[in-house]
């Protein structure tokens, strides 16, 4: 999984308490059942706290599975630039930035989704 772009944080300032900004889909295990393992993804996979090369190496071997479409997310591009998920037509999602409509190809980033809160932040996986 790609890291996540510095504009984007910036736009979306994230939760202070994270193990590693570019990779906020990592979260500090509230109950750690062993010492080493702090840091944890939300589909299970842990590492030390503040190991960012195991991050970065289980990111790149299991990538997260794409969250899906639905109304109401809110998806971003490498520059910050943020998308609305408005409807969903015959399974093609209807954009809405402000300055009219795009591609959901162009805004690869999940920001927020509030019908499953859990699944944002969301980055596409880095080639391999």
């Amino acid at each position: 999984m790609k890291p996540c772009p510095e504009a984007l944080r910036k736009l979306c300032p994230l939760d202070r308490g994270l193990p590693n900004p570019s990779r906020p889909w990592w979260k500090r295990d509230p109950d750690p059942q062993f010492v080493k393992r702090m840091s944890e993804r939300p589909d299970g996979y842990g590492c030390s706290l503040f190991d960012f090369r195991a991050m970065e190496a289980i990111d790149r071997e299991f990538p997260l599975p794409h969250p899906g479409f639905r109304a109401g997310q809110v998806w971003a591009d490498e520059t910050g630039t943020t998308v609305l998920i408005t409807r969903m037509a015959q399974g093609i999602p209807w954009l809405e930035n402000g300055r009219g409509s795009g591609y959901i190809r162009d805004y690869p980033y999940l920001v927020a989704d509030p019908c499953c809160p859990h699944l944002a932040p969301w980055a596409p996986s880095e080639p391999k």
